[in-house]
């Protein structure tokens, strides 16, 4: 964990996620908090709470092989929906093999809270978001065309310092094949991991955005809901407490909400 701790400082994100002995552990460690984070983003915005309890709707999740966004979602659902025939669709990708994590929360999940396939059903894909690349048939950019939502959680600062250009590509890609009508959220730290620095107009001198400046710009994409600094805290011991082998963290995070 102390070696992850490391290269999350260093920013040198594919050395943790390259690494099959560091997926397990990260998960263990990082994934209850966000889906902690997670379900309470869904269940607090009425905008967010709909689209989990529309009728068939198909959910992507880039880079969410850790498991937080397939656990909060699907809390979220059961506090939103009571629609046991739904057809929700959630997809998980993510670039390292994080299948048999995947398999057995989902597995948990449907055991511990009985759900049935006709309300949520599960899928996965390892695959390279940057590359598009195609697995079982379907690119990442087949994906994002029959997507409800796609969402971008704690990762879009990875993918720009992986490759600035290639994760250009993948929002010009995004914004070319996400169907009218849907949606994308963006949600990513929101202290100075989350900076980028690119040209100024003279060009020849750097300068400091966000992250979601860049995309607020697109002029095709709405925004539905904003929020520079959202907190996440846990709750009060007293009245909700926890249990859980490794500390839990509060989360401080942005928010966006684009609609096409």
């Amino acid at each position: 964990l102390q070696q992850i701790k490391t290269h999350f400082y260093n920013r040198e994100y594919d050395a943790i996620f390259s690494e099959p002995k560091y997926l397990p552990i990260y998960t263990t460690a990082y994934a209850p908090s966000r889906a902690l984070a997670y379900n309470e983003l869904f269940t607090s915005y009425p905008e967010l709470s709909s689209i989990l309890a529309t009728p068939n709707a198909y959910i992507y999740c880039m880079g969410s092989g850790a498991g937080s966004e397939v656990v909060g979602l699907t809390c979220a659902n059961l506090d939103s929906s009571t629609d046991e025939n739904q057809g929700l669709e959630i997809h998980c990708q993510d670039y390292a093999d994080y299948n048999e994590v995947q398999a057995s929360l989902v597995k948990t999940m449907q055991e511990q809270w009985n759900i049935k396939d006709t309300r949520i059903k599960y899928s996965t894909s390892v695959a390279d978001v940057l590359k598009n690349d195609t697995v079982d048939g379907m690119s990442v950019d087949e994906h994002i065309s029959k997507a409800t939502l796609v969402t971008a959680m704690f990762l879009m600062n990875e993918l720009f310092t992986m490759s600035k250009k290639e994760t250009v590509q993948l929002i010009t890609r995004l914004v070319k094949n996400l169907p009218k009508g849907s949606y994308f959220l963006l949600v990513d730290s929101a202290g100075s991991f989350s900076n980028l620095n690119v040209n100024n107009s003279e060009g020849d001198r750097k300068k400091t955005i966000m992250i979601y400046e860049l995309i607020d710009r697109i002029s095709i994409f709405d925004i539905i809901l904003k929020d520079d600094a959202v907190w996440y805290r846990l709750p009060n011991e007293k009245i909700q407490p926890l249990h859980y082998p490794t500390k839990l963290n509060n989360m401080r995070y942005f928010l966006r909400l684009y609609q096409k």
